[in-house]
């Protein structure tokens, strides 16, 4: 968070980063986190989920969070079952959704029926962590990669949540104009760096050209500014994940979204 509050005080020098106002204290969420871990591995299989569980704090962030950490395994199940309660069992959580997945690629391997199997390792990495959290937001970074075949699979994803209310914050929350085709182009000159250029380039510049809408997935607030993710196939094969430095999109948030970093001497 200093790298965070050095950026912040060079773009304003008449603000300051939020976190010394004692009068807020009472209408700040706070939640409690412990970390819960599932692992199995085989010769040809490999599991892991990883998940910093709310075990504490303000029930409704407590729920939220929950909730959201639910929505991104929900489905995992191939008979559909309704998922148990365990919003006070962490490790009952990733015990279950890590014996779907270990299941899941057992099934996998006995249907394998490439030539070469001597290397072939099936494998589902899954893990929920807070990025950041400061007085006014909490954010958590869901992250998935793997391989059942194909081109593999992977996905990073992004949530923060408002510790005033609880709620997720929205693109609508986040920006003047979620439509801006300005920060568009921000997006669109990220992903060029970081895909286009240079010895590690594998994304043809009509491909980014290309993109005309925002992720499916709403942005997010992480230390160095707004993070976003495309998923595998929303706009590409590979999935595209950047962060928009926050001087260079602080124009385009609302007041609300400014406020998160900023308050007045």
């Amino acid at each position: 968070m200093s790298m965070l509050a050095a950026v912040l005080l060079s773009c304003n020098s008449n603000k300051s980063a939020k976190g010394s106002d004692a009068d807020d204290e009472s209408d700040v969420m706070e939640v409690k986190l412990k970390t819960y871990s599932y692992e199995q591995t085989a010769k040809h299989t490999e599991a892991r989920i990883t998940i910093d569980f709310p075990v504490g704090g303000d029930e409704e962030l407590r729920q939220a969070i929950y909730d959201n950490i639910l929505s991104f395994w929900q489905g995992e199940d191939p008979d559909d079952d309704p998922i148990p309660d365990f919003s006070d069992d962490g490790q009952g959580l990733v015990d279950y959704f890590g014996g779907i997945t270990w299941n899941n690629l057992q099934e996998g391997w006995e249907s394998w029926d490439e030539d070469d199997e001597s290397d072939i390792v099936l494998d589902d990495n899954s893990s929920y962590k807070k990025l950041l959290e400061t007085d006014r937001f909490i954010t958590f970074l869901y992250e998935t990669d793997g391989f059942y075949g194909g081109d593999g699979f992977g996905k990073r994803q992004g949530v923060t949540f408002l510790k005033d209310d609880g709620r997720k914050l929205t693109n609508d929350m986040l920006l003047k104009n979620p439509r801006s085709e300005k920060v568009l182009q921000l997006i669109r000159d990220k992903i060029r760096q970081e895909n286009c250029e240079g010895a590690e380039a594998y994304v043809e510049e009509e491909i980014v050209d290309g993109i005309d809408k925002l992720p499916e997935a709403p942005l997010y607030l992480t230390a160095d500014g707004v993070g976003f993710n495309y998923a595998q196939y929303e706009v590409y094969w590979s999935e595209f994940s950047g962060v928009i430095p926050l001087e260079k999109i602080e124009k385009y948030l609302t007041d609300e979204a400014v406020e998160l970093f900023y308050t007045e001497e």
